[in-house]
């Protein structure tokens, strides 16, 4: 299977996050770092684009109301159970997702409450729509997918995928084979999007979380939808069908 690539078509180094233009546009960006990216957007016309096109995109939901969805995020992130190091921006991580991918994604009622468990979701954009969907969904090479987990406990996290014939493969994050830390919480949507590559089949995507670090290496294929995986771990699973339709 090829490797899953990052979606950020144009963005080059110098770029800021698409997360960091979305807090930028929603007024959360202060200082040096905002005095920053503004000089940014003057000379580039990749990130310029990306705002107006984000903002175009989400004004064209029906009924969403943009600035009330900032304020309920912004709320959020401020209660005591929010631990994210970067609070705020963790929450209104949420509401970037609504612009990067076009709309915020309808309410699942599969969706645990915090603290309820290990989970994991997935939303799926294909040729400009944006949905959610269901283990056992059928997917096609070329879907750009973006992942949402609940996490009950501390710890250490990678998401990685299983092929039909067993193989692994990273998706979160994309860019290495070690785990990042996670702190407890519920609805934390990763940064990291991935575009299927041109592999058909049943594939399985696996929420991994343990207590202390590890890598995709320690981690094997156990069957076709199970993982074998070191003492301390626990593991949530997405399947996927794969097909050229």
């Amino acid at each position: 299977m090829e490797a899953l690539e990052a979606l950020n078509p144009g963005r080059t180094e110098a770029c800021p996050s698409d997360l960091t233009l979305t807090l930028l546009d929603t007024g959360c960006l202060a200082g040096d770092e905002k005095d920053e990216v503004q000089a940014h957007l003057q000379t580039c016309a990749r990130c310029r684009g990306w705002l107006d096109g984000a903002k175009a995109d989400f004004a064209a939901i029906p009924g969403a109301e943009r600035d009330a969805m900032v304020d309920r995020l912004t709320a959020r992130a401020q209660r005591p159970r929010q631990r994210w190091p970067v609070a705020v921006a963790g929450a209104l991580a949420i509401a970037a997702a609504a612009l990067l991918l076009l709309h915020t994604p309808p309410p699942r009622p599969d969706v645990g409450l915090k603290g309820s468990g290990l989970d994991l979701r997935v939303y799926r954009e294909r040729a400009g729509h944006v949905a959610s969907t269901m283990s056992g969904d059928m997917f096609r090479p070329g879907d750009r997918l973006r992942f949402e987990v609940d996490v009950p406990s501390d710890g250490h996290m990678l998401v990685v995928g299983v092929e039909s014939d067993g193989d692994l493969f990273r998706c979160y994050p994309n860019d290495r084979d070690e785990s990042v830390p996670v702190e407890a919480g519920s609805g934390l949507l990763l940064s990291d999007a991935i575009e299927l590559d041109s592999s058909t089949g049943h594939e399985v995507l696996h929420l991994v979380v343990c207590d202390a670090p590890f890598s995709a290496h320690d981690l094997r294929a156990a069957g076709a939808r199970s993982l074998a995986l070191p003492p301390g771990c626990r593991a949530a699973a997405f399947e996927m069908v794969k097909g050229v339709r």
